[in-house]
């Protein structure tokens, strides 16, 4: 991993974890090319509107976690 996708992955962590909904923030690939991959617990419209498609020259894909998680 390069040094400057770290610093991008690392600052959309830190703006988006937050965010209701996102279970993880990572990198990821899509069509053979890096990416940053939010996982979200559920496919929430207003969670999207959030978080752009693209983000300091990087695609961000929305992934279904399969989720919200419960604790056992």
């Amino acid at each position: 991993m390069d040094k400057n996708f770290n610093n991008v992955l690392r600052k959309a962590q830190n703006n988006w974890m937050n965010i209701k909904d996102v279970i993880s923030v990572a990198e990821g690939l899509q069509d053979k090319k890096r990416c940053i991959d939010v996982y979200l617990a559920n496919q929430n419209e207003k969670v999207k509107e959030q978080i752009p498609t693209e983000y300091k020259g990087y695609k961000v894909v929305f992934r279904d976690s399969g989720g919200p998680f419960k604790s056992q």
